[in-house]
């Protein structure tokens, strides 16, 4: 037995297990892991079982390749000392990262968040030399190079600002494929007017343009080399210069929540997706769109790529105007939510205030699937998966079963709009009144439908969403399969009884 564990801990010994298998555990352990400190924490604890583990984990530069922070960098204690402190004193865990992943491509994820940050305090502008993130950015900026990856989350205005105008606008960062932006706060997009508006003008364009771009006219394409292989941005609450849009090779893109006056117009929206469109396959636009009673719809945008669209709207207008102008041959996967429903109630008890009655009025969303199933901006054929989030059929709050009569022609527009899909796969309905008439449609065994529809998942959540809130939202989740009638009936109850 002495031998053995003299033998053990031998650095020159063969592992106990093959050497594939203990690559798997590194990668599981740390990739695979739904809690993101895991991207840090596994790879420490693995490098330590023993020599072997060690030497294995320390040849493989990919198991130190993610980057994690969390929390503001202010609530870092400074170490005492009389000399020069450099930025990577601040981060020795960090830079012990940067040190071992050597060469590899790099994912940084910064929160910055403060879970106990109080809103309801006017920003003030503090950005400039000596911001709390210059260490941290200090440290990870000289590695732009091999960023792949790059999410930023913060809780004010003055750190996504010091971010972009002071650190990466204009780093040079070749490899990056994936940019996501967020400000965490999203009470923006029920506002008129953008909020502290003196920070208004001081966002830039995310990427600094090849010079003379500041002249640039609405509909002109800026070009750029310093992001050359971008293919995912995610901006939620971050307004830009959308004048000054240079991303041309995108395959996914996300804006969302911003006050009106901060949102793209038609002209600046619909040069972003059409400079995109030969090869945009993921689109999702929730509370920032431009306002339906621009009229300069002169023709349809079309995006022949597009598999996924998500449409959010604060209030019907907010989706008029995409429904209106979007021509999607492709699309495959379509999700409407009703922010107001989603993130209204908590953004009004935080800011003590009350919103226009004008977004308030009616959450009745029947003439927006009346005006889906006019323009058809959709293929009905082609649409595999449907997810409707708060959306509402009875805007005066009652839960008035829909009286469905044999004459599809009678049925309201979205009974129609959902019997016009004869391709669909699965319906999600997730915090809605959608239930008593979906089971009546597909799972009613009086009446057959035309389409069968394989999946209906049902979904009830708190309406502050993951993501955005550290504690995991308390889901409930039941799906009736076609055909599995003790199961429809069980879930055809529940339905009726809990619909909201």
């Amino acid at each position: 037995m002495m031998r053995t564990n003299s033998s053990f801990k031998t650095p020159l010994m063969k592992p106990l297990l093959p050497v594939d298998i203990i690559l798997h555990i590194f990668h599981v352990g740390t990739f695979d892991s739904p809690d993101i400190e895991d991207r840090m924490t596994f790879p420490l604890h693995v490098s330590q079982v023993n020599r072997s583990w060690r030497a294995l984990a320390l040849q493989t530069s990919r198991l130190w390749s993610f980057i994690v922070h969390q929390g503001h960098p202010k609530f870092i204690v400074i170490p005492l000392s009389r000399e020069k402190i450099k930025p990577s004193h601040y981060y020795p865990l960090i830079n012990l990262f940067l040190e071992r992943s050597r060469t590899r491509p790099l994912t940084i994820h910064l929160d910055l968040r403060h879970h106990n940050h109080n809103y309801t305090v006017r920003e003030v502008d503090c950005t400039g030399p000596g911001h709390p993130v210059d260490p941290l950015l200090h440290v990870l900026t000289p590695h732009g190079s091999r960023f792949q990856k790059f999410t930023f989350i913060a809780n004010t205005w003055t750190d996504v600002v010091q971010l972009i105008r002071y650190h990466i606008c204009s780093l040079h960062m070749p490899l990056l494929n994936s940019f996501k932006l967020t400000r965490a706060y999203l009470s923006q997009t029920f506002r008129q007017n953008f909020e502290p508006r003196p920070l208004l003008g001081r966002v830039p364009f995310c990427v600094k343009p090849n010079g003379g771009a500041e002249h640039a006219e609405s509909l002109r394409t800026v070009t750029q080399s310093k992001w050359p292989n971008v293919e995912h941005v995610i901006l939620n609450g971050i307004p830009l210069e959308w004048r000054l849009w240079c991303f041309t090779n995108l395959t996914s893109l996300t804006i969302n929540y911003l006050a009106e006056e901060a949102r793209p117009s038609t002209l600046d929206l619909r040069n972003v997706l059409q400079s995109n469109a030969h090869c945009l396959k993921s689109l999702e636009i929730h509370g920032a769109s431009p306002d339906e009673s621009d009229k300069s719809i002169l023709h349809q945008i079309e995006l022949p790529q597009l598999r996924e669209l998500s449409i959010g709207y604060s209030h019907r207008h907010d989706a008029m105007w995409l429904i209106r102008s979007l021509d999607t041959p492709s699309l495959t996967s379509l999700e409407i939510c009703d922010v107001w429903q989603c993130y209204g109630e908590f953004c009004e008890h935080m800011e003590k205030q009350t919103f226009t009655t004008g977004r308030t009025h009616s959450r009745d969303a029947s003439e927006l699937f009346g005006l889906i199933l006019e323009h058809m901006p959709f293929p009905l054929d082609k649409i595999q998966y449907l997810t409707l989030r708060y959306v509402s059929l009875c805007g005066d709050g009652q839960n008035n079963p829909i009286d469905i009569t044999t004459d599809d022609t009678c049925f309201p527009a979205a009974a129609r709009l959902l019997m016009s899909l004869p391709a669909l796969d699965t319906l999600i309905l997730e915090c809605t009144d959608f239930e008593p008439l979906a089971f009546h449609l597909f799972r009613n065994p009086n009446r057959p439908p035309k389409h069968p529809l394989p999946r209906l998942q049902i979904v009830s959540c708190e309406p502050w969403r993951n993501g955005y809130d550290r504690s995991s939202v308390r889901v409930q989740n039941r799906t009736s399969h076609h055909g599995d009638v003790e199961l429809d009936q069980t879930a055809q109850s529940n339905s009726m009884a809990t619909s909201p």
